[in-house]
């Protein structure tokens, strides 16, 4: 989808069919993320981001899954701070809330999604918690027009496999998700609700500065290059997209499909300034690989490609899977200005 989008005029009328690909796989890619963190095989992400933008970027999949009979309203912080968080974690915590909210709604309503900040002086008055320490925060509130829940249900809802819905297919894991995804990311969530009057759950998160964003085009921003990199993945499939990337950057590719192959052009005359290798490779890991790549090539930059988190040395630049090709691009290029001394090649 990524080169479709970049071979298209913005006047092609394809072209938004290909943006809409591009977001459809990105939405699919957060998700399995989001599993494989939930299975523990895959690492945090932390980036500054802007409460409102990820509401925003949100509004076309909540409307979605909420359904007709519910109304999405947005009441968004004019002036939002930023905070620091996985995206892929706080989508899915919202996500999460807009589903558990959507089943408490069941003849339709609204849900309300608003952005605040809070300045934490006294936890109790300003009914964060007592866990709640004294300062600047980022507020996130996902409110509902539901039957509510009484003191009880409220006491248990993040509790793991605990569902109000006997027999349904609802498996209980759906706010316990939420409650591990917000803690992780360092920050509180609350539940207010009373019977018949619907639920509030509020997301509390310490603010942050957001970093100034640089002005440039997309391809401004990717930098070229014209160094010799060796791609070692077993996926013929991944194998070519990386080829291609690379290649229409300026980049002098080479691939194997082995860490065998792999050594077998290390161990060659020619110089290798830079190996990007998956992590998981049948008979030797990337980390070994890379290892031996520096006996072979003193100097070599190494980029590991990963879909999971996996043992790798302090100096080498993880790419985590999927990654668009733009992405590849900057990190191979970081990979190759990051190594003091080495190769020219």
């Amino acid at each position: 989808a990524d080169f479709l989008v970049a071979a298209m005029d913005e006047s092609d009328a394809r072209r938004r069919d290909a943006v809409e690909i591009r977001k459809a796989s990105e939405r699919a890619a957060s998700l399995t993320q989001q599993l494989m963190v939930f299975g523990r095989r895959m690492p945090m992400r932390p980036t500054a981001v802007n409460l409102n933008e990820v509401v925003t970027s949100l509004g076309d999949m909540l409307r979605s899954v909420l359904g007709e009979s519910v109304q999405l309203s947005t009441q968004l912080d004019p002036a939002p701070g930023g905070i620091r968080v996985d995206r892929g974690h706080l989508e899915q915590a919202l996500l999460n809330l807009a589903l558990n909210a959507k089943d408490a709604m069941p003849a339709g309503g609204v849900l309300t999604i608003t952005t605040r900040p809070l300045t934490v002086t006294d936890p109790i008055a300003s009914g964060a918690g007592s866990e709640v320490a004294p300062g600047e925060y980022e507020l996130v509130e996902v409110s509902d027009t539901g039957h509510g829940m009484d003191e009880s249900t409220r006491a248990r809802i993040f509790e793991p496999f605990f569902t109000t819905r006997a027999g349904s297919r609802n498996s209980g894991l759906g706010l316990s998700v939420v409650y591990g995804m917000v803690t992780q990311n360092n920050g509180h969530v609350w539940v207010t609700s009373t019977p018949g009057s619907g639920s509030r759950f509020t997301l509390c998160f310490p603010r942050v500065a957001m970093p100034v964003a640089a002005v440039s085009t997309p391809r401004e921003a990717i930098p070229a290059g014209h160094e010799s990199v060796l791609v070692v993945e077993d996926e013929r499939a991944v194998r070519q997209l990386v080829h291609r990337a690379l290649a229409q950057a300026g980049y002098r590719v080479t691939m194997a499909g082995d860490a065998a192959e792999a050594i077998e052009i290390l161990a060659g005359p020619d110089r290798v300034r830079v190996l990007v290798s998956d992590l998981v490779l049948p008979g030797m890991s990337g980390t070994e690989l890379a290892a031996e790549a520096a006996r072979h090539q003193p100097g070599i930059a190494v980029v590991l490609m990963s879909g999971h988190a996996g043992p790798r040395r302090d100096d080498d630049v993880v790419l985590v899977k999927p990654f668009a090709p733009a992405e590849l691009i900057r990190r191979v290029r970081e990979a190759i200005d990051g190594r003091e001394g080495g190769m020219t090649g």
